[in-house]
């Protein structure tokens, strides 16, 4: 794994966190400790032994916190609790600290009863902010963790519905090309059989992209040289047709199988207007930041009633599905063609 994945993937843990946390206190402590710290060794296993007692509390008392986390009280529960262990905390602390405080030759006054509470309330703000911080970065991270759970559900669940309505193509497509190889087997034999073959070379492609939701733009191409290679075969002289391209655009992504419905609707609808045949031109170019792919028929806008649409519909809901709002569809009417347009953000 090169350095760049590495820190990609990197996530802190807890014991970034606790490793970090304590490497500050223990600096900033030495620090406000200077004299002392540096006065003798025996100052110095002293302050170590002491902040070492802490830092095992805090890994105890981590995994009581792991469990009461879980337990989803309100946060005033934690606050008083979080109080009370650190309490309970700075006072075993400082207890530990008077046993072996002697063997140090460490001198502290311990004063009176009251200066001891004193005393172990004011240490008690090492575990208290350790324990909110511990809480604060624990929700921080769950809250995270869900985002990304919700994050990977929507996806599966967009890309499950963008099969969906993909599969949706396929019966359509599928009872037209067999019902022209099972005319041509009488009429034409010859051409049933290359019918055939390039109908199988279709679907071995389709079954390569059945769980790519986008493909580079060269490889839609070509699907749908391969889809009216079919077409031409069924329809021969009476379709003609032509793809272009900008080279510029080839390997960037876009919705697989987007193009194929507006062709066949294309076809269909051409044929129903021009019955002696038409002149189909698909074109994958850039506009602006955007990839546009345009499919474009002679002949003339059908009325709502001679089609139920559901070629077009089936392209509007997985454009939504994958773009949100952030796409265009147009169909208009421009010099004996009827264009079908399509404007997708720029995707590498």
């Amino acid at each position: 794994m090169d350095s760049g994945s590495y820190f990609k993937n990197f996530k802190l843990s807890f014991w970034h966190y606790q490793l970090g946390g304590w490497f500050f206190f223990i600096t900033t402590e030495i620090l406000r400790e200077y004299q002392f710290w540096f006065q003798s060794n025996n100052n110095k296993a002293y302050l170590t032994i002491t902040w070492l007692i802490m830092f095992l509390m805090t890994l105890l008392i981590r995994y009581v916190y792991r469990y009461l986390f879980n337990l989803r009280k309100h946060p005033f529960f934690y606050l008083v609790l979080i109080a009370f262990i650190s309490i309970i905390c700075s006072f075993i602390w400082h207890e530990l600290r008077f046993l072996y405080r002697p063997f140090f030759l460490v001198q502290e006054s311990t004063g009176s009863q009251v200066s001891m509470l004193y005393r172990v309330t004011l240490s008690a703000w090492v575990p208290f902010s350790w324990s909110i911080l511990y809480f604060g970065i624990k929700y921080w991270k769950d809250l995270e963790e869900e985002k990304e759970r919700a994050k990977a559900t929507l996806l599966l669940a967009t890309k499950a519905q963008l099969q969906m309505l993909r599969y949706q193509i396929n019966p359509h497509f599928l009872f037209n090309s067999l019902n022209s190889i099972k005319a041509l087997t009488y009429e034409n034999p010859e051409q049933a059989g290359v019918m055939l073959t390039e109908f199988a070379e279709f679907l071995r492609t389709t079954l390569c992209y059945d769980d790519k939701v986008f493909v580079p733009v060269k490889e839609e191409i070509e699907i749908i040289q391969k889809y009216l290679k079919i077409e031409k075969i069924r329809y021969e002289e009476r379709l003609s047709y032509s793809i272009l391209y900008d080279n510029t655009i080839l390997e960037n992504e876009i919705l697989c199988f987007i193009s194929q419905p507006l062709v066949e609707n294309a076809i269909k609808h051409g044929l129903t207007n021009n019955p002696d045949g038409i002149k189909l031109v698909i074109n994958f170019s850039k506009i602006d930041k955007n990839i546009c792919v345009e499919v474009a028929n002679t002949g003339k806008l059908m009325n709502a009633d001679h089609s139920t649409g559901k070629g077009l519909k089936n392209v509007i809901e997985r454009l939504e599905s994958a773009y949100s709002n952030n796409y265009t569809l147009t169909i208009s009417e421009e010099d004996s063609f009827v264009k079908v347009r399509i404007l997708l953000p720029e995707k590498t």
